[in-house]
């Protein structure tokens, strides 16, 4: 996400604002996929930005986006189902 500050119709700053996932966590998710288990992220942030987080650890990650916390409850539900 990017946010411009603009006076007199011309840009005075531009902040660039991104996620950034520590590298102990991404070193963790891996060792799990590693282990063959599936890891899903439910996640209240729009499809883009979690996919583009997600993308940086491995493609195969489950993204489910836009949630509710009642919609991680029930995705979380599911998973123990399974």
């Amino acid at each position: 996400m990017s946010i411009g500050m603009r006076k007199d119709d011309v840009l005075a700053a531009k902040f660039i604002l991104e996620d950034r996932i520590k590298s102990d966590s991404v070193d963790a998710i891996r060792g799990l996929i590693h282990d063959k288990l599936q890891v899903s992220v439910y996640t209240g942030d729009n499809a883009q930005a979690a996919n583009q987080i997600v993308s940086q650890i491995d493609p195969m990650i489950q993204v489910v986006a836009d949630c509710t916390p009642q919609d991680k409850q029930a995705g979380i539900a599911q998973l123990h189902e399974q």
